[in-house]
């Protein structure tokens, strides 16, 4: 069973990754208790992200997705509204 880990948990498993550039990444993933594969996926996930941004935070490759899901949600949500709002006035004619 594959673990999952918090989004505050991946920032600072990267983060520490940069802040220790002296350890190889097997060395940091044991320090973290991660696989070292995992670790690198994180990092090299955070590195495409902000490729000609410098000023993007950490977390924001691990909130885009979330932020996907809800925007989709909130369409949805808004949709279902417009539909009742057009019940409720052929109902009520």
């Amino acid at each position: 069973m594959a673990t999952r880990y918090t989004q505050q948990f991946k920032e600072i498993a990267v983060q520490y990754y940069f802040d220790h550039k002296e350890l190889s990444f097997a060395r940091c993933a044991d320090d973290l208790g991660v696989y070292k594969t995992t670790l690198s996926k994180w990092v090299e996930l955070y590195k495409e992200n902000s490729i000609g941004d410098s000023t993007r935070e950490l977390g924001n490759y691990f909130c885009n997705k979330e932020n996907i899901r809800l925007r989709k949600k909130l369409k949805n949500t808004q949709n279902d509204l417009e539909i009742l709002k057009k019940a409720i006035n052929v109902f009520n004619k």
